[in-house]
């Protein structure tokens, strides 16, 4: 064999191992690609349904992050699946006290059920997010939001303070419909490092919650490292004419 195939040979075999080596590293599909990217909101925790507008969501991202609601407060962490089994938290979640003790009791076991993940599934039949606990014999039950309505508009305030980048804008679609009662949560969006005003936001929700003869608000609030810097002092209704929600905001008093 002379030279020049020896060396043609060499190559092939080179750019097959190469092949080989791409191959096995190249991403493979996942039972985590159900469920990423969407929406979530809860429907059941084991055999019990959730209490009405209780809200409680999760968003699996790509990215390794999980977000969402627990009823009332909002929480973030990591996620991921390792050696098949789906892994969930450390999480961190607001303060915030819920409205009435059995709204704070079924955000407890939602937090633990969290805790305890061990896979997740999207039914085939009925589309919706199954979390199955170790320990538990029925699992967490979500089904998807489906955000066919948006409201848009931009935040802003008069005082002459520069925002950091541990700036937290959040604003809310809030049913206010009852007077003695804490407001249900129907969206939210968290708008991280927002940078100066005016912010603009583009707050997605499902319509399907907007009731007849029900009252609803857009509130809004900038927190600096959890510290309440500015918020919300007047009433803006949400518009029925999807035309935009300009918000002045004020420092608490």
């Amino acid at each position: 064999m002379n030279r020049f195939a020896i060396i043609h040979r060499l190559a092939v075999m080179l750019c097959c191992v190469l092949l080989t080596a791409c191959a096995v590293k190249s991403p493979q599909p996942t039972e985590a690609e159900d469920f990423t990217a969407r929406q979530w909101r809860l429907e059941y925790i084991g055999e019990r349904p959730v209490i009405d507008f209780s809200n409680t969501t999760i968003f699996f991202g790509r990215d390794g992050r999980v977000s969402g609601n627990g009823g009332c407060n909002a929480y973030s962490g990591k996620w991921e699946l390792r050696d098949g089994k789906l892994h969930i938290g450390p999480l961190a979640a607001t303060m915030a006290l819920c409205p009435a003790e059995a709204v704070n009791e079924q955000e407890s076991r939602f937090f633990r059920g969290l805790a305890k993940a061990e896979s997740a599934s999207v039914h085939p039949e009925t589309g919706a997010l199954h979390i199955f606990m170790e320990g538990e014999e029925q699992p967490m039950i979500f089904h998807e939001i489906k955000k066919d309505a948006v409201v848009k508009g931009a935040l802003t305030y008069r005082e002459r303070i520069a925002l950091g980048p541990e700036a937290v804008a959040i604003v809310r679609l809030l049913d206010v419909s009852r007077q003695d009662a804490a407001a249900p949560v129907l969206a939210e969006q968290r708008i991280e490092n927002p940078g100066q005003v005016p912010i603009r936001f583009h707050l997605e929700y499902d319509p399907k919650l907007i009731k007849p003869g029900m009252r609803y608000a857009i509130r809004a609030e900038i927190r600096y490292m959890g510290r309440l810097m500015f918020t919300t002092t007047e009433h803006h209704p949400l518009p029925k004419d999807g035309g935009p929600v300009n918000i002045l905001l004020k420092m608490p008093q």
